[in-house]
């Protein structure tokens, strides 16, 4: 297999790179167990992933694959991870929404019950802000804001009402996780909920319950 240009310089890092790619998304193995590196090692491989999913996931894995592979739990964002990575990995979000979630997903919505277990990219796009322990203080508040307002608000104008949901349930958990940015925020689903972009009136509930941070 041709190994696509890499945005790391380290090559002698490709092979476990592929092995824990594999691990990740054909469950083929135990990755804690059979692959030897740190904690911070998984954040390093994820954040690259992330900046080229259509090389290390899309031209690789089935839909389903990476759908399981994306609900697995990833913390992105614990306090020993550098901001450096953080800031990449938040960046390249936007590129697993645009290149994955948007083009496969319809309007099927998680906080309803339409997704189900044999739905696994649906479940990883409604679940996404939980599952990446995604987190803004005031101390770190100017390093996450653009990047993070730039992505909720793709979202928000997207015209899959997955992404849509998503958004919005993220938005529900910000009193909790991103209380310095909640007045953007909330200003992005009002802009929403008078736009001309909600595709089912249930969407326009849900905002309504997000600016309250009632979500479930």
């Amino acid at each position: 297999m041709k190994i696509p240009a890499l945005t790391y310089a380290d090559t002698s890092k490709v092979k476990p790179f592929l092995e824990w790619l594999d691990c990740r998304y054909l469950e083929s193995c135990n990755m804690a167990q059979d692959i030897e590196h740190s904690v911070l090692g998984y954040i390093e491989y994820e954040v690259w992933t992330y900046e080229d999913p259509k090389s290390w996931l899309l031209d690789r894995y089935a839909l389903d694959q990476i759908g399981h592979g994306l609900n697995e739990p990833v913390s992105l964002f614990l306090p020993m991870i550098p901001v450096e990575l953080k800031q990449r990995s938040l960046k390249g979000m936007l590129n697993i929404f645009e290149l994955i979630f948007e083009p496969n997903l319809q309007n099927e919505l998680g906080h309803l019950n339409e997704i189900n277990e044999e739905m696994p990219l649906a479940s990883a796009c409604y679940m996404w802000w939980e599952y990446s322990n995604f987190y803004v203080d005031d101390s770190n508040k100017d390093e996450y804001r653009n990047e993070c307002l730039r992505l909720y608000e793709y979202c928000l104008k997207s015209s899959k009402a997955a992404l849509q949901e998503s958004a919005l349930h993220g938005i529900g958990h910000a009193p909790w996780t991103m209380k310095p940015l909640l007045n953007d925020l909330h200003q992005l689903v009002l802009d929403y909920l008078k736009s001309s972009l909600v595709p089912r009136p249930e969407l326009a509930i849900y905002a309504e319950i997000a600016l309250k941070g009632a979500v479930q």
